[in-house]
């Protein structure tokens, strides 16, 4: 460890999700720069993503118990001491957490990475992010995903433009296994894959009214939803409308998987339906994995897409099922374009780019 940068990258847990993915991969690119020490710790519980993380990260989980909880408090304390942390890096609500340590050690930089996906309806984030302007002084930078949560932060938070980075995500997918755990249903050549929790934003419904459209003309095509499943009204509605629709042969809900490049490599068209995102991860893995990409004109959507993929409004049925059908009907349009998207995810939204952004901002 020596003199080295001490950054420690801050989540809520590594359940499958687009700020948990892009908190691993931080912490593994860091791993590679020479100056930096880089660690990750999780506040409540860890996840399937944990097997993703470079075995030269310094890791810990702290199994809080509510926001105050004293004895995680303590623990991230001392691991913070043990590390020689100088950066606390936190994304989403973790933010809270690395206040606390700020407070303690004043002289710690907290950036505060904000993932916030919902920005269409800001209206629906708790509250207590609003405390966030009275604090802001405390913060050392604040990094967004999107136009959008830049421009919230500086409207609600009262932060300086000169403080606020809009920082790219960008993919690193287990590139080096891409073999399946469990097999997946569907034919070969004939899948449609959407990585997605199972969330209110993510809209599964608007999935279904598509996947009832286009399996009429096709129906020896199928949907391969992979994310997390909550259980909760939003999940049994989903799968309550698959079952009304009688498509229980064509959509399927994988729930959480850790072989997604597998998966990804079975598939052939990748698809987002999303009401609102911030810039999804989701698209990055299907150019890395070279897919053909329809998706809903949300969040960063068309930036990251352009003209390498369809990009249709939320909502628009027949639109969303005419471009599939394009790429249904066409292999030739399907690879030119997955090409396209691929080279786009290279160049524009690589690793070292983001990094270099990082290491300027941790050590400005």
């Amino acid at each position: 460890m020596g003199n080295n940068l001490g950054v420690l990258q801050l989540i809520d847990s590594l359940h499958v999700g687009g700020a948990e993915r892009m908190s691993i991969n931080i912490a593994n690119a860091l791993v590679k720069e020479e100056v930096v020490h880089s660690c990750l710790v999780v506040t409540r519980v860890g996840g399937e993503l944990e097997e993703f993380i470079d075995d030269k990260v310094e890791y810990t989980c702290l199994d809080k118990k509510g926001l105050t909880d004293k004895v995680g408090l303590k623990k991230l304390r001392k691991f913070i001491v043990k590390n020689n942390i100088s950066v606390i890096h936190a994304h989403g609500s973790s933010v809270f957490w690395a206040l606390f340590m700020k407070m303690r050690s004043p002289k710690i930089k907290v950036v505060w990475h904000d993932h916030f996906g919902m920005v269409e309806q800001a209206e629906v984030r708790p509250k207590e992010y609003r405390l966030l302007k009275y604090v802001k002084f405390m913060l050392h930078h604040y990094v967004v995903v999107n136009e959008m949560i830049k421009t919230w932060g500086m409207q609600n938070l009262g932060i300086k433009e000169g403080d606020i980075t809009y920082l790219r995500n960008f993919a690193a997918l287990d590139s080096g296994n891409r073999e399946l755990k469990i097999d997946i249903p569907g034919t070969e050549g004939k899948r449609i894959v959407c990585l997605a929790n199972l969330r209110f934003q993510k809209d599964h419904l608007f999935l279904v009214e598509i996947a009832s459209k286009i399996c009429k003309i096709h129906p020896d095509w199928s949907f391969i939803c992979v994310g997390g499943i909550f259980e909760d009204d939003y999940s049994r509605d989903v799968k309550r409308k698959i079952t009304d629709r009688n498509l229980e042969q064509n959509v399927f809900l994988l729930g959480s998987r850790t072989d997604v490049s597998g998966i990804l490599n079975k598939s052939t068209i990748g698809i987002l339906t999303s009401r609102s995102e911030g810039l999804p991860v989701a698209l990055l893995e299907y150019g890395s994995a070279k897919l053909p990409v329809v998706c809903t004109n949300v969040g960063q959507c068309k930036e990251v897409v352009e003209n390498a993929g369809f990009v249709v409004p939320h909502g628009d049925v027949d639109n969303f099922v005419k471009s599939l059908d394009e790429f249904i009907q066409s292999e030739k349009l399907r690879n030119m374009k997955a090409n396209e998207l691929h080279e786009r995810a290279i160049l524009e939204y690589s690793e070292k780019s983001a990094v270099s952004k990082l290491m300027d901002i941790y050590k400005n």
